[in-house]
């Protein structure tokens, strides 16, 4: 279009057939067109028990849910996870750490290429809050005490774990019993054996059933960046320091 004034020369517009305030609009809709891949994704956090290699403690499993760069069974170097910090290693958006015995605040960092996400979690293992008599008889029946967290009202079995940390007996590894429930905590019988030991006791839902809800909520302190932020507290009680007295 052409515009003109009295006695003025004739000028052509800078942009045809559209006016400043139009292209503004088209520019901003394009320039609004993409979004963060991370803010439809989520993230779901595990705690679990103490695993037979590696170093003693619980671990912590992690899953990335959503139209991600971490898809696939090879790293993409565009997509990092970090746990406080130290990088993670991740298979399919799957990852995981191990050797924990504090029941502290984690924190977990996500980065898609520019894209970013944070989540901030707490009380994954309350099976650290367990408590047993310090010095127990060979052969007797102690109680151990179980964190509210971990008192379900369905149905669970119990297996105790008695590892010998003694250097004077190589041969012997330690013991293993089933434990039953009492009122507010789980009866355990002690090992034959002299000694010092580290007591680990699983719980688990009696087979053939299943029960999902034999995982405690953890706590979310903070989900930045995602859609959602899930995290359950390990299902397993210890460690705890024992010591197995002769009989009187």
């Amino acid at each position: 279009m052409y515009a003109g004034g009295g006695g003025g020369v004739a000028r052509r517009d800078a942009t045809p057939g559209k006016s400043p305030v139009t292209l503004a609009v088209v520019l901003v809709a394009i320039a609004g067109c993409g979004g963060s891949r991370l803010e439809d994704a989520s993230i779901s956090l595990w705690g679990s028990d103490l695993l037979s290699v590696g170093p003693a403690g619980y671990a912590i499993t992690l899953s990335v849910f959503g139209d991600t760069a971490c898809k696939g069974a090879s790293p993409n170097p565009a997509f990092t996870m970090t746990l406080d910090g130290t990088p993670l290693a991740y298979d399919d958006c799957i990852a995981g750490a191990s050797g924990f015995l504090e029941n502290r605040r984690f924190k977990i960092q996500l980065h898609d290429g520019d894209d970013a996400a944070e989540i901030v979690v707490a009380d994954l293992f309350p099976g650290l809050g367990a408590t047993a008599p310090g010095e127990v008889t060979a052969g007797g029946t102690f109680n151990v005490t179980v964190p509210a967290a971990l008192q379900f009202e369905t149905p669970v079995q119990f297996g105790a774990r008695f590892i010998y940390v003694d250097a004077d007996d190589p041969s012997y590894l330690g013991d293993a019993t089933n434990a039953v429930a009492s009122s507010g905590g789980i009866q355990v019988v002690a090992p034959q054996h002299l000694g010092h030991f580290t007591l680990w006791i699983a719980m688990s839902a009696p087979v053939p059933s299943t029960h999902p809800g034999l995982w405690p909520n953890a706590t979310v302190a903070s989900c930045s960046g995602l859609s959602s932020c899930t995290a359950f507290g390990a299902p397993d009680i210890g460690p705890l320091a024992v010591e197995v007295m002769p009989a009187h």
